[in-house]
C-alpha cells in the first residue's frame, strides 16, 4: 500500500526586500549583511541584486525598473555618492519609492569606518587604502570568504553601526527595524 504524500503547506514572507546595491562591492556587502541579519524563515527575504555601476542615476534607474517586476515591501539601492548623485537623482528616487543608502563617498569609505579606519579622503585614496588594509579590492568575492566573517561580523556591525550611520540606514532598511 503506497503512502499518500502530504502537501506542506507554503510559507510566504510577510516582508519582501528588493536591494540593489551600485556595483559589486555592494552586492557582496549586502549579501554578507543578509546573511548575518535575514536568516531562513525569518519572516522577511531579501533578493539583492547588482547594478553593475555608472553611477548614482543608473543604479536609481535600474532600481526603479527591476522593482516594477515584483511587489515589494521596501526597495533598496546602496550607492556611492562620488558619481552622479544630484538632486535630481534624489528626486528620481523619492518618486520611486527607493531607500537610498548613502555611502559617502564610496563603499570602501564606510567599510573602513566600521573596522576603526576612518578618516577624510578622496575616493580614490579610500580604495588605496581598503586594499592595503584587507588585501583585496572590495569587488573581490573572496571579501565574503576571508574578510567579512572575520573583521565584519555580527558583533562588529553592531558595535560601528551608531557610529556609522550608512550601516545604521541599511540595517534598518534591510529588516525592517
Amino acid at each position: 500500500m503506497a503512502a499518500s504524500k502530504q502537501a506542506k503547506p507554503r510559507r510566504w514572507a510577510s516582508n519582501a526586500v528588493l536591494a540593489v546595491g551600485e556595483g559589486q562591492a555592494e552586492y557582496i556587502f549586502m549579501r554578507h549583511v543578509k546573511a548575518l541579519y535575514l536568516p531562513r524563515a525569518c519572516g522577511t527575504t531579501a533578493t539583492i541584486k547588482a547594478a553593475t555601476g555608472k553611477g548614482a542615476a543608473r543604479v536609481v534607474a535600474y532600481t526603479a525598473s527591476i522593482s516594477k517586476l515584483a511587489t515589494h515591501n521596501r526597495v533598496i539601492a546602496l550607492l556611492d555618492t562620488d558619481t552622479a548623485w544630484t538632486a535630481a537623482v534624489r528626486a528620481q528616487a523619492k518618486a520611486a519609492g527607493i531607500i537610498v543608502i548613502e555611502a559617502t563617498p564610496c563603499l570602501e569609505a564606510v567599510l573602513l569606518h566600521i573596522s576603526g579606519n576612518s578618516g577624510e579622503r578622496t575616493t580614490a585614496q579610500h580604495k588605496g587604502e581598503f586594499k592595503k588594509a584587507f588585501g583585496m579590492e572590495a569587488h573581490d568575492e573572496r571579501m565574503l570568504r576571508d574578510v567579512y566573517p572575520k573583521g565584519f561580523d555580527k558583533a562588529a556591525l553592531e558595535a560601528a553601526k551608531s557610529k556609522v550611520p550608512a550601516l545604521l540606514a541599511l540595517l534598518a532598511a534591510l529588516t525592517g527595524a
